[in-house]
């Protein structure tokens, strides 16, 4: 498999730029969820957090550049590391949660062979 390569920047600062933005406003992301704690995330708070997660990756020495496979069920966990990612320049890349052996057999073979420079969360 060829090695991902990432050469426009504009694009991640751009979707960078419109959450800025949308983080001004009231809007927000609602979940669908059984747990009404965890049902919605407004934007501002999305921006925000996802800079602090953002900040937790580069201290693990991930940087712009680097690709991160992102394996998380929750949908609101998923989408601030998600938004972390993008907000430091770094290559998400989201695969589903291997929910028995067989699967993860596959999602470990995915790993090894499609990321050079990628780290796991």
């Amino acid at each position: 498999m060829d090695q991902l390569q990432f050469d426009d920047r504009v694009s991640l600062s751009c979707l960078v730029g419109i959450l800025k933005r949308n983080a001004e406003s009231n809007k927000k992301i609602v979940f669908i969820s059984t747990d009404p704690e965890n049902d919605s995330i407004s934007y501002k708070t999305l921006y925000h957090e996802s800079l602090k997660y953002g900040d937790v990756l580069s201290s693990f020495k991930i940087r712009p550049g680097h690709e991160v496979i992102i394996q998380i069920k929750n949908p609101k966990h998923f989408i601030l590391v998600f938004w972390a990612c993008l907000c430091k320049g770094i290559l998400p890349v989201p695969l589903s949660v291997a929910e028995n052996e067989d699967g993860k057999k596959k999602i470990t073979q995915c790993i090894k062979e499609a990321l050079q420079s990628g780290h796991h969360i």
